[in-house]
């Protein structure tokens, strides 16, 4: 999200500076508020967004700003309209955008203080307003669209200003109070009363126990609200002692809220505002671990700075917080250790799951509050536990010893978190999304050297890769993209282990099973006739998804082995894609290990592998051609709409490894490859296929 700069020509300063156009502007708004399409608001956006040769005089310019401060300021004592609230967030977004920090430094105190105190207060009513807008259910989010970008601009002055706060002590202090405002506003409009301001009515109507809209959501509010979420968590670590102890205070009350209520429905008694505990968790999850983490370049979450120096080490408070854990907070509670009251908090939810698993109770509880909080714990997992020290500059000692690989905390984790998996995947069987996150939790553990050596060495984790090789129930249930993330993880383990002859032996166990099972399939002289059975069909797909699952697990020290293992499988990709042209969910599994192998295995590869690799390129291709003939854009079918899309990934990963190879002999077998496929694909290429960024990104490049 960036401002649109607003470049007038140099003669029009003296219209802009002297001629009190600003002032002039805010009064005509003022006298005709309720025109909804007025617009001298949208003129002020564009002159918030001020640059190029008019602002070269800076006297000027700070008087402006200064005036701009001073009328929005005007609207902290005022109830907002709808269609004030966009202008002005782009108001306040395009002054802190586009205006260099300079020119903030040199307005004066009392000026740059009330700029900070509208901002969050525009923020904090903007909040409330999209809570209401929220359950109301309207459908154009436009306090929700505003707030987002008041945030967004707020953590940009926050960074802006980090130098400039050092000797501004009345100014840092200012914005530390109003960032824990903020982190506070929105954890009330997320939570039911009597800690939070949420409405339990929507249209008018209060919204029962007995409603299913709560989970009946097209997007996932971690995904919905991604960003946001990550700009609350900057906020709350401002001033990370006081937000962690809130956060964690709150997630203690609902979990033993949760209890009781589990407990008394169980006992056939009457409960009021369970779905509103279930709906509290969801957000204290969510809102907790971007408090705790926040995301590197590739999206993994990491320590963040503000909790470096989280607590001094002290070897009476580690061992009371140690135990306190291990006990799942059964042992004296750590006064001063936030961190680990979350946890315990986090972990015994989890300890509830599973007791309702074993009573038969599984009704009761909630998939939207078992997926948040597979997801909080891979975070949590991905960050804190074993952390690779070589990711941070410093490190807070105390974090080190609680959860660092020579602790006692780390492998118990570890196992507990493994547990939970398996009794997950007995259990929640028909809710793909928590499948999906549990996978990811599983795959996110080994992500880690250290991690999966301690993974290796667990009954509970082998009893998991042991399904996961076997294809049994319930792996051989599960949704595909679950299922391609424990095939990765399991060789993300087994590669990592020392043990040369037992990872040998493990290798061959995993891959034995695919293969043979394809090698049967392929051998079949009736396999034509039966191609359609679900039996048939299950395990060609559920092959396949391993071995893309295995291409995902590339790495240095495994790459070698991983592609002894799979050139046979590109080989008989091809037989199975002729057999199986007309079958859209097996193409795509064919066309997505080309895929996958092309973005994480080609790297490693040797002239001689890449050879190999093309040559069964080019037979696909022409398989895949074979039975494209005839057809062109006007009838092409919905389905292999996707097929188009993989192909066009392939070839441009291929183009491009051929550029970054430099080699006249890759670069001929590649480029063989990019026009074949080509030639093969343009006929069949449509607007709308062309419409989609992905695939106009791949078509290009």
């Amino acid at each position: 999200m960036e401002a649109t700069v607003f470049k007038p020509p140099s003669d029009w300063a003296e219209e802009v500076f002297n001629g009190n156009c600003v002032g002039m502007l805010y009064k005509v708004h003022a006298l005709n508020r309720n025109h909804s399409d007025l617009l001298a608001l949208q003129c002020l956006v564009q002159l918030a967004a001020l640059s190029g040769p008019t602002i070269n005089d800076e006297a000027p310019m700070l008087a402006y700003m200064a005036e701009t401060i001073r009328h929005l300021a005007a609207f902290r004592t005022e109830s907002i309209h709808v269609h004030e609230i966009v202008s002005l967030s782009s108001i306040v977004f395009n002054m802190i955008t586009t205006h260099p920090t300079p020119l903030f430094e040199k307005l004066e105190e009392t000026v740059l203080k009330s700029f900070i105190e509208t901002i969050a207060a525009l923020i904090m009513a903007s909040a409330r307003s999209a809570a209401q807008e929220e359950a109301a259910q309207e459908e154009d989010k436009v306090f929700e669209e505003s707030f987002e970008k008041l945030l967004d601009a707020w953590c940009r002055l926050r960074f802006k200003f980090e130098l400039l706060l050092k000797g501004t002590p009345s100014v840092a202090e200012l914005i530390r109070q109003y960032c824990l405002s903020v982190f506070m506003t929105y954890l009330q409009c997320h939570l039911f009363p009597s800690d939070g301001i949420r409405s339990t009515t929507a249209n008018g109507m209060v919204c029962t126990d007995d409603d299913e809209e709560y989970e009946e959501l097209d997007e996932d509010d971690r995904d919905r609200f991604h960003d946001v979420l990550m700009w609350i968590g900057m906020c709350g670590r401002v001033d990370v002692i006081q937000s962690l102890n809130i956060t964690a205070k709150l997630m203690e009350d609902r979990v033993a809220l949760l209890v009781k209520s589990v407990q008394q429905m169980a006992s056939n008694q009457p409960v009021t505002a369970y779905r509103q505990i279930h709906e509290d968790l969801h957000w204290l999850l969510l809102i907790s671990i971007n408090l705790l983490c926040e995301p590197n370049e590739d999206d993994r979450a990491l320590i963040p700075e503000d909790l470096f120096d989280y607590a001094s080490s002290d070897a009476v408070g580690d061992e009371i917080s140690v135990q306190y854990i291990l006990s799942l907070g059964s042992s004296q509670s750590p006064a001063n250790d936030h961190i680990a009251r979350l946890l315990v908090a986090v972990l015994r939810l989890c300890q509830i799951e599973n007791d309702a698993f074993q009573a038969g109770f599984v009704h009761l509880l909630s998939p939207q509050v078992g997926s948040s909080l597979m997801f909080w714990l891979s975070e949590f997992a991905s960050a804190y536990v074993m952390p690779r020290e070589a990711d941070y500059w410093k490190l807070s000692v105390r974090l080190i010893l609680l959860f660092g690989g020579d602790s006692t905390l780390a492998p118990w984790l570890i196992e507990f978190c493994v547990a939970k998996i398996g009794s997950n995947l007995a259990v929640w069987l028909t809710e793909e999304k928590v499948l999906q996150d549990t996978a990811r939790l599983l795959l996110t553990l080994t992500q880690n050297r250290d991690r999966s050596t301690a993974l290796f060495n667990m009954a509970s984790f082998l009893t998991i890769a042991e399904k996961v090789a076997t294809n049994v129930p319930p792996v051989a249930t599960m949704p595909s993209g679950a299922r391609k993330m424990l095939a990765e993880a399991v060789v993300l383990v087994t590669s990592a282990k020392a043990d040369s002859e037992r990872k040998e032996q493990f290798w061959n166990m995993i891959f034995s099973n695919f293969s043979q099972k394809l090698d049967a399939i392929i051998g079949q002289e009736e396999l034509v006739a039966q191609r359609y059975t679900e039996r048939v069909i299950s395990e060609v797909c559920a092959a396949f998804e391993g071995f893309i699952g295995f291409s995902k697990a590339s790495r240095l020290f495994n790459a070698q082995m991983l592609f002894t293992h799979l050139l046979p499988r590109f080989e008989q990709s091809v037989k199975i894609l002729d057999i199986y042209h007309d079958y859209s969910e097996v193409v795509e599994l064919v066309l997505e290990l080309y895929l996958s192998t092309s973005e994480h295995l080609i790297r490693f590869f040797d002239h001689t592998e890449l050879e190999q690799l093309f040559q069964s390129t080019l037979a696909m291709l022409q398989v895949y051609a074979k039975h494209s003939q005839g057809r062109n854009g006007l009838n092409v079918e919905e389905e292999q709409h996707e097929d188009v899309k993989l192909l066009l990934q392939i070839l441009s990963k291929y183009a491009g490894e051929a550029i970054l190879r430099d080699d006249v002999a890759t670069g001929g077998n590649a480029t063989d490859v990019v026009v074949c496929g080509l030639h093969i694909l343009v006929p069949i290429m449509t607007l709308e296929l062309l419409q989609s960024v992905e695939s106009a990104r791949s078509a290009v490049s």
